[in-house]
Formats: structure tokens, sequence, C-alpha cells
């Protein structure tokens, strides 16, 4: 007998699938709290937009099978078109994505050589970013500025 075998491609989609579909009932849950901020939601389309379809499918495949009530399973379905509107009208429209700067603009800027310090930095500043805090590179410098003198033991 021969054995069905996933290529690492397939078992890497459908551990992230798996992973990630808690982003939905935690998110759906905030939203019935009244709790859910766009910030949340924008980490939830930087971290899952290629595989956003299928995560909406999974979620509501497992609502129907843990929730017999049909309000609820509608209110899911009602959120995930919430989430899908959001994504066409504003995160597509207001968020930018891809770095402002690279690891050698914030180097010199700050006159820092490589290292943690820098990865550190890029971070804080995607985070920003998905926040929609900053939307060029001209917001992007003045960010990294701030952190001109920092004692970086911390991190």
């Amino acid at each position: 007998m021969n054995k069905l075998v996933l290529g690492n491609k397939a078992t890497d989609f459908i551990i992230r699938l798996y992973e990630s579909k808690e982003d939905i009932f935690k998110m759906f849950y905030l939203s019935e709290e009244k709790r859910l901020s766009d910030t949340e939601k924008n980490l939830f389309w930087y971290k899952n937009k290629d595989i956003a379809v299928y995560l909406f499918i999974f979620s509501l495949a497992k609502f129907y099978f843990l929730s017999k009530s049909k309000r609820e399973i509608e209110k899911l379905k009602l959120f995930i078109i919430h989430l899908q509107a959001y994504y066409l009208d504003f995160y597509k429209k207001e968020i930018v994505e891809e770095p402002l700067l690279n690891g050698r603009e914030i180097m010199d800027t700050l006159e820092l050589s490589s290292g943690k310090e820098i990865g550190y930095i890029k971070e804080k500043l995607l985070n920003e970013q998905l926040k929609g805090r900053i939307k060029n590179k001209e917001e992007a410098l003045d960010f990294v500025k701030r952190f001109r003198g920092r004692d970086f033991n911390q991190i």
C-alpha cells in the first residue's frame, strides 16, 4: 500500500493555517466585546493576507462544528465580511508594508554598525508602519532618529 506524503510546502501551509485560525477567533471575540483595534486587524492582514481565504473557510468550518447556534455562525460570517471590507477599504490604501528604510540606511542615519540594534529598530519601524503612523521615508527617518544616543544594552 502506498502512503500519502505531503511535501514540505503543503505541510508548512497546513501548520500555518492551523496556528493562524486562532487569530480569527480572537479577533471575533474582541470585536464582540468592542475591543478590537485597527492595529490588530492590520497585523492580521500583514501576517495572513496570502492565506486569508483559507483561514476564513477553515474558521467557519471549525465554528460550524463547535457551535450549534445559527446566530453565532451568522455573526462570524458578518465579521469575516467586515475583515475583508476593512482590507479593501483601509489596509490596502493606508498601510505601507514594505520597509521604508533598509538596515544600511538606519546604520548611516544613526552612525551605528550592524547588530541586533538595527534589527530592533527595523522591527519597531515596521510596527509603526502597520499601525498606520508612518507612511513615507521622511516619517521613517524622523522615527529612526529618535533612537540616536539610546542605550541598547536592554534589548
